[in-house]
C-alpha cells in the first residue's frame, strides 16, 4: 500500500510545474548561479539536486558532485563533533575548558568584565566556569569585535588557531577573554568556535580535520570528495582523478571567486565544504539517532544537541523556531561568495539544506535559499 507521503507526492507532481523548473526560473529571474538542495523523509535522501551553474564566467554547470562553502552552518555540524568526542573521552561538557586544554589557557574575566582573573579576589561572586556546552550555545560570555573574522585575501598566509585565540592576526585583533559570566548574555561567537576546535585537539592530540573524519564522516561514509573540514581546500589525487570539484563563489559585483576562496583559518566555525546530499545525511543521521538508529549519535546525544541550556531558542550549534504544534531547528549560513540554510524537523523525520554559491546581498528568509527551501516544505510536505 501506497504511503500516504507517496500518494501526496504523485497527486502534487502530476497536477504542477515541476520543481526543477521552478527554480531554473527563478535562477534566471535573480541572476544567480547555482542551487544545490538536498530532502531527508521517509528514512532516507528522498531528494538532491543541483541546479544552475557553478562557474558563471565559464558555464560550468554545477552538480551534486560540487563541494559548496557551508559557511556558519558548520557549526552544527562541529557542535555534532564535539558531542561525540567528549562521549568518548569522558569529557564533562559543563566543566571548566581549562581542565582539558593543554595549549592554550581560557583567561577569566569578574562579571562586570573589567579586569582578568578578578574572579579570584576576595568577595568576587564566583563565576561558572567557561564550558563547551556554554561556547558551543555562543554564551560563554565572549563578544567578537566587529568586523571580525573575515576570509583571508589571496596570498595572505593563513594563521594558526592558537594566533588567532592570541589576537595576533589581524582576523582577531584581540585575545579571546570573556567580558561576562556564562549565560549572562547571548552572543553570537566565532571566537568561541575557535576555542572549541582548540579543545577538542588537545583531548584528542588530532587536527580538526582528521578528527572529524573519525568521529562523523567516516563511520557516515562521507568521503572526502563529499565533506571535508579544510581551509585551504586542497585538491587530491585519486588515480586520475583530480578532485574534489568545487563551485566558485559569486559575489554582488558580478566577480566570481578562485576555486577554494573564500579561505576561513578557523575550521569549526566556518570551515566545512560539503556536498548538499553529504549534509543532508548528515541530518539523516541525527533523525534516526533520535531513535536509536543512529551509527555515531545517540538519543541522548541528540537531547543535548536540541536542549537549550540558557537563553530561549538556542541549542548547540542551532537554533529552533516554528509553532508548539510544528517546532523546527535551523541553521544559517552566508560568507564571501556562498549562502546556505538548513531545517530540521526532528518529529516528522524531515529536514532539507539549501546551498548557493552566490553572496545574494540579502538575508536567507528573502533570497534564492528561503524561496527553495519553501518550495521543499510545499512540495515534500506542503501541510507544514
Amino acid at each position: 500500500m501506497l504511503s500516504n507521503f507517496l500518494i501526496k507526492m504523485y497527486w502534487r507532481n502530476t497536477m504542477r510545474e515541476p520543481l526543477e523548473v521552478r527554480i531554473e526560473r527563478r535562477l534566471q529571474e535573480t541572476g544567480l548561479p547555482g542551487v544545490s538542495f538536498g530532502v531527508v523523509a521517509e528514512d532516507k535522501l528522498a531528494c538532491c539536486e543541483a541546479i544552475g551553474l557553478a562557474d558563471k564566467a565559464t558555464g560550468e554547470r554545477l552538480t551534486n558532485r560540487h563541494l559548496l562553502q557551508a559557511c556558519s552552518i558548520s557549526k552544527f555540524v562541529s557542535a555534532i563533533i564535539a558531542l561525540c568526542v567528549a562521549e568518548r573521552y569522558k569529557v564533562n561538557m559543563d566543566a571548566d575548558i581549562n581542565n582539558y586544554l593543554t595549549s592554550w589557557y581560557m583567561p577569566r574575566t569578574r562579571r562586570d568584565g573589567t579586569g582578568a582573573e578578578a574572579d579570584t579576589e576576595a568577595g568576587a561572586p564566583p563565576l561558572k566556569p567557561v564550558s563547551l556546552r556554554s561556547l558551543l550555545c555562543h554564551q560563554a560570555g565572549l563578544l567578537d569585535p566587529d568586523d571580525s573574522f573575515d576570509s583571508l585575501v589571496p596570498g595572505e598566509s593563513a594563521p594558526t588557531l592558537l594566533e588567532i585565540l592570541g589576537g595576533q592576526t589581524r582576523l582577531l585583533p584581540q585575545s579571546v577573554v570573556p567580558v561576562s559570566a556564562p549565560y549572562e548574555n547571548f552572543a553570537y561567537s566565532d571566537a568561541g568556535y575557535c576555542v572549541i576546535e582548540q579543545v577538542l585537539q588537545d583531548i584528542t592530540g588530532m587536527s580538526f580535520t582528521l578528527l572529524a573524519e573519525e568521529f562523523l564522516f567516516s563511520p557516515l561514509g562521507l568521503g572526502a570528495f563529499e565533506c571535508r573540514f579544510e581551509q585551504p581546500l586542497q585538491t587530491l589525487q585519486l588515480d586520475t582523478a583530480s578532485m574534489p570539484m568545487a563551485a566558485k563563489g559569486h559575489i554582488p559585483s558580478g566577480e566570481v571567486l578562485a576555486v577554494g576562496e573564500p579561505v576561513y583559518p578557523y575550521l569549526a566555525a566556518a570551515g566545512l565544504w560539503c556536498t548538499a546530499s553529504a549534509y543532508a545525511r548528515i541530518l539523516l543521521e541525527v533523525i534516526r539517532a533520535a531513535e536509536g538508529r543512529g551509527k555515531v549519535l545517540t538519543p541522548a546525544l541528540v537531547n543535548d544537541l536540541f536542549t537549550e541550556p540558557g537563553a530561549k531558542y538556542i541549542g548547540l550549534g542551532n537554533f529552533s523556531s516554528g509553532s508548539a504544534k510544528n517546532p523546527f531547528v535551523y541553521g544559517l549560513g552566508w560568507g564571501k561568495g556562498f549562502q546556505c540554510a538548513f531545517r530540521l524537523w526532528l518529529e516528522e523525520a524531515f529536514g532539507c539544506i539549501v546551498m548557493i554559491n552566490a553572496n545574494p546581498g540579502m538575508e536567507q528568509s528573502e533570497s534564492l535559499v528561503g524561496e527553495t527551501t519553501a518550495l521543499l516544505m510545499e512540495e515534500f510536505d506542503p501541510g507544514r
